[in-house]
């Protein structure tokens, strides 16, 4: 189920990156990876200071994580907040480029070779879509709730990207758990 949906997800945003074409999915590329290196310098900060605004489930030494080790399992709520103001920078860098977006609309006519301007803007879409999949994923597994975390271990395609994303699964091991 989980698979399919992710499989959804970025079908759609590559035909949407299709639609766009590639001058403008450039912009809204570079936008989101703006807002992505921004999320990523400011999470560490901003973490902290969530921990009274957004509930975490209290993890004991029996919470099941498909993703962690037990050894870290009681250490992750740190990680979630960390991982929570990730994704609020995230999301913000997004409505911002959205709207940016918008205003240039009409870089989606502008003339180039048919096949560079499909392939190229698709495969743009494609990251982009990964990344932020990936990023909400991770911070999903960070969650002690049992049917959530055997929802992500039985979706082949989560599993996949969670652990096994080459440059992802590493970066944000490290800027998630190595939380002081």
């Amino acid at each position: 189920m989980v698979s399919g949906l992710i499989i959804l997800i970025l079908a759609y945003g590559v035909y949407v990156g299709v639609r766009r074409g590639l001058v403008l999915q450039a912009i809204y590329t570079i936008g989101y990876t703006i807002s992505f290196i921004l999320a990523y310098l400011s999470c560490r900060w901003l973490g902290p200071k969530l921990d009274l605004i957004v509930p975490y489930p209290s993890a004991s030494p029996h919470s099941y994580f498909a993703f962690f080790s037990q050894k870290v399992s009681l250490s992750l709520d740190r990680s979630f907040y960390c991982g929570i103001a990730f994704l609020l920078v995230l999301f913000g860098g997004w409505i911002i480029t959205r709207i940016i977006g918008a205003y240039l609309y009409d870089l989606t006519f502008y003339p180039l070779e048919a096949d560079l301007n499909r392939v190229s803007s698709a495969l743009l879409s494609f990251v982009c879509n990964y990344v932020a999949i990936f990023v909400v994923l991770y911070v999903l597994a960070l969650v002690p709730i049992y049917g959530l975390q055997k929802a992500l271990n039985h979706s082949w395609l989560a599993s996949i990207m969670i652990r096994y994303s080459v440059f992802l699964t590493h970066s944000f091991t490290q800027l998630l758990l190595a939380v002081p």
